[in-house]
């Protein structure tokens, strides 16, 4: 019964040229809903930062590097306030994944200034700017 579950039964093609079975859809579709989910949170009710940290990290579990990258894709298309929780889960999430992705955005001058706004702001959080790395130098020799 298992491998028949397992066969593909519903292709697509995307953009990427890359094929999807149906049950990769459902994954994505989940991936995005919860990520949704995770912002209303944020939105709604004063959760703590060890209450999200956990969930960010159930997340992780399930969805694998993904999640990382989904969050930072999400603040492409956010808005404003969604924006701002979005920042907040990638510091509190502080994954490294998501620094060379976040840098892109920074630095894509075809983005709007308040996307590369936020990008710069996660990576503030993260101390993966330039400015946080030569204080992280500086610490370093000084000891």
């Amino acid at each position: 019964m298992a491998q028949r579950d397992a066969r593909v039964f519903w292709s697509v093609r995307n953009s990427d040229a890359q094929d999807w079975n149906i049950v990769e859809l459902e994954s994505h579709r989940q991936l995005l809903q919860q990520i949704d989910a995770l912002i209303g949170l944020l939105q709604t009710t004063s959760c703590t930062r060890s209450a999200i940290s956990q969930r960010l990290q159930q997340l992780t579990t399930q969805f694998g590097e993904r999640f990382a990258r989904y969050l930072v894709r999400a603040l492409r298309h956010a808005e404003h306030d969604d924006r701002h929780d979005i920042v907040w889960l990638l510091t509190v999430l502080d994954d490294p994944a998501t620094i060379g992705p976040l840098q892109r955005l920074a630095h894509n001058k075809r983005l709007p200034r308040a996307v590369r706004l936020s990008a710069s702001l996660a990576l503030a959080g993260q101390g993966a700017t330039a400015e946080m790395q030569s204080v992280k130098k500086t610490r370093l020799y000084a000891m």
